[in-house]
């Protein structure tokens, strides 16, 4: 497995347990780790848009296994590359067909699979104190609510008969603990455009703590997962990354975590009482204000632009919650549409969402919204009108999202692109140029999408000269 270690290592923290810490002042840009997954497996619902093997994307052009027919590759070199993995993974899917396991029980397996056939290390730890197997990653059963013992016996018995009875020397109690090992370490896989892809377990990347503002980020290029620097790292600094998305509210936040990692977060943006006033905040209801009503004090909100004052326990607090749940109910259904490739319909959610009242425009549903319904007109080409939805919520992310923030620079080259379909050259130059300034930090030179990102820089600009030259020389003419 390769795995590059900058200047880090493990330690123990007053009151998260393990964590990673600099060993050295660290500039912003940095790899500090770099490493191979244990076992991944892509998602079921982006199948056939992905290799299995390398995960990058094959559109039309993938090939599927013979056996299963359910794994497809890029290529006979994919295919052989994988198949140590997919050997037995490929004899399961045949025995519990037309049925599909879910992610997890299919990587349950895999990583299964492979600890029959790898040999434990000596020692169990590494130079820096990063463990080296399984066993040493945070698995504590006890902490799983009743809701997901029930959730653990319904995947128990699904991977017994795709494994065909034969639990690979594997106890119930081994499969129970692997099971919470790899829901409490496990990372999704995105893509480069930050869409959730696949999932995965990683030895010393599970070492790094969470922060809702982070001082790193995790990238990937296919399943190999990179640890990079936001932003300049003093020596003892403790190494943080996201474990979330973190455009949602306190509450939603918490609750993620709570739900999947099984911890209360206490960090400076949880904590913080006014942390949500943006992202959840209630449109004024003057009609000729485009403002938000914020608190200002116990028992009263007053609006960002004209003033207006209105009690917290005025009735419009309860239109205001049942618009958000109208708007929770329709996004959940844009992205059922999403699944099954209808995008008029995801688009129709969207629309009725941003018509919502009460929710002000920088509400997190309604930037939400903007975002799918700009992925819908993308998806039916309408590119002027998915341009608009793009512009809209740039500002918006730029004000939630921390400086150097790749699904900032992610949007901008979007927005860029679609520029660029439209002809408008010289816009779309500008979004490029500013996407390069985050995604030159966030990204190493040599993965796909800073790459991607160059070559759009370069066609833009050697378009621009040659209208320029055109120009002059034409001029010349007359």
């Amino acid at each position: 497995m390769t795995t590059y270690l900058g200047d880090v290592e493990t330690y123990q923290t007053p009151d998260r347990g393990r964590g990673v810490t600099c060993t050295s002042d660290t500039k912003k840009g940095t790899t500090l780790l770099k490493e191979e997954c244990i076992a991944c497996v892509l998602c079921s619902n982006v199948r056939g848009s992905y290799c299995d093997h390398c995960l990058l994307p094959g559109y039309d052009q993938l090939m599927r296994c013979s056996g299963c027919k359910f794994a497809r590759y890029c290529n006979k070199k994919c295919q052989k590359n994988a198949w140590i993995d997919h050997k037995e993974e490929c004899k399961g899917l045949k025995r519990v067909a037309p049925n599909i396991p879910t992610d997890t029980v299919r990587l349950l397996a895999r990583i299964m699979h492979k600890n029959r056939r790898t040999p434990k290390p000596v020692p169990s730890i590494d130079d820096k104190n990063f463990p080296l197997t399984i066993d040493q990653l945070q698995g504590d059963v006890e902490k799983m609510v009743e809701q997901r013992r029930e959730d653990m016996g319904a995947i128990f018995f699904v991977l017994e008969k795709f494994l065909g009875g034969d639990l690979l020397g594997y106890t119930t109690a081994d499969i129970l603990r692997l099971f919470v090992v790899v829901e409490i370490n496990g990372f999704h896989l995105f893509d480069h455009e930050l869409k959730n892809i696949g999932y995965a377990l990683y030895q010393r990347a599970s070492m790094v703590n969470h922060h809702c503002e982070p001082n790193c980020l995790v990238v990937f290029e296919g399943s190999v997962l990179e640890v990079r620097t936001l932003q300049d790292l003093k020596k003892g600094d403790e190494l943080l990354i996201t474990y979330i998305e973190t455009l949602a509210t306190t509450e939603r936040r918490r609750d993620m975590l709570m739900e999947q990692f099984r911890f209360h977060c206490m960090c400076r943006k949880c904590e913080d009482p006014y942390s949500d006033q943006v992202l959840r905040c209630i449109l004024c209801p003057k009609c000729s204000c485009n403002g938000h009503l914020k608190n200002v004090s116990d028992g009263t909100a007053r609006c960002s632009l004209c003033g207006l004052e209105r009690s917290t326990t005025d009735a419009l607090w309860e239109k205001f919650t049942a618009a958000e749940e109208k708007a929770e109910t329709l996004l959940a259904s844009a992205n059922e549409h999403r699944s099954e490739e209808k995008w008029r319909d995801m688009l129709l959610c969207a629309e009725k969402c941003l018509e919502l009242p009460y929710l002000h425009p920088s509400h997190f549903a309604m930037l939400r919204a903007r975002n799918v319904a700009m992925d819908a007109h993308i998806e039916l080409q309408n590119w002027q009108e998915a341009l608009t939805y793009g512009e809209d919520n740039l500002e918006a992310y730029r004000h939630q999202y921390q400086f150097n923030h790749p699904s900032v620079g992610v949007q901008l080259m979007r927005v860029g692109k679609l520029y660029n379909y439209l002809g408008k050259v010289s816009e779309a130059l500008q979004m490029f140029k500013q996407a390069m300034d985050i995604i030159g930090v966030t990204h190493a030179t040599e993965h796909p999408l800073r790459q991607a990102l160059s070559e759009l820089l370069i066609s833009c600009q050697m378009e621009l000269r040659g209208s320029i030259m055109s120009s002059i020389t034409g001029s010349d003419i007359t």
